[in-house]
């Protein structure tokens, strides 16, 4: 427990980042009914994310976890970890738990706003936070850390669509300065690209597998960056690509 306080201490000093007044956002809540009568609900309905609950657990879900109906919003980090000692049984503790809290939080951000209409934003990040994932899935060879963040990435994309497109709280990289951060976010990939031989996870790789891996990375970076065509994905991408900077160690 020490140390998920000490995690929310820096969450909250970084963010201050993650300061409430920056992070959290207005909403006219739910006014309705939260409570269902229907048999199933299901949380997430995509092919490789199915996440379901019968009307007794959802029910009880509704009544016990206030923040998702809270009046102010914040980030999916934030709201699961400053809910954690709330949790009243070990349904959300464990790290599976951890992945349906956060499908359990894209399920109910939705409901605040008509998100059909950001249909096409939705799916474009979700395809660039993937894409990150596996990148860096790739440069770790691998591991759970990654197989966790897919269902948690449905959270971090509407959480942005949210607070940038919706309620437009957050700041996005200006159209003037976006080409000329675009090209520092293109370097800084090089950079890591560069720094291989520092990856701790490739000690074993023959020289052929390295230099077959690193053209895979190339390539896939190249890609990502070919898809960021606003600044308002770019914005949103070097944020999230944040979350793996623990995985290299590059030198500006």
């Amino acid at each position: 427990m020490k140390g998920l306080y000490t995690y929310l201490m820096i969450l909250m000093v970084l963010t201050g980042c993650h300061n409430p007044d920056n992070d959290k956002v207005g909403s006219e809540g739910n006014s309705e009914n939260p409570h269902t009568t229907e048999d199933t609900v299901y949380i997430s309905s995509s092919p490789t994310l199915e996440y379901y609950v019968l009307k007794e657990e959802y029910n009880k879900m509704v009544q016990q976890r206030k923040e998702f109906f809270s009046d102010s919003v914040y980030d999916p980090d934030f709201t699961y970890y400053s809910s954690y000692d709330s949790f009243e049984d070990i349904t959300f503790k464990s790290e599976t738990g951890q992945d349906y809290y956060y499908l359990c939080y894209t399920y109910f951000l939705k409901k605040r706003y008509t998100h059909d209409n950001y249909k096409t934003e939705r799916e474009n990040l979700l395809e660039l936070y993937n894409s990150i994932n596996d990148i860096y899935a790739i440069i770790a060879r691998g591991g759970s850390f990654f197989s966790h963040n897919k269902p948690r990435i449905q959270a971090y994309a509407e959480w942005d669509i949210y607070n940038h497109l919706v309620v437009k709280r957050a700041v996005p990289i200006s159209e003037i300065d976006f080409e000329l951060e675009k090209e520092a976010f293109i370097e800084r990939n090089h950079k890591i690209l560069e720094s291989s031989n520092s990856f701790v996870y490739w000690d074993s790789f023959t020289e052929e597998g390295r230099k077959a891996t690193l053209q895979e990375l190339q390539a896939l970076f190249e890609s990502l960056s070919e898809k960021i065509d606003t600044p308002f994905y770019l914005s949103c991408v070097v944020e999230f690509e944040e979350r793996y900077q623990h995985l290299i160690s590059v030198q500006s």
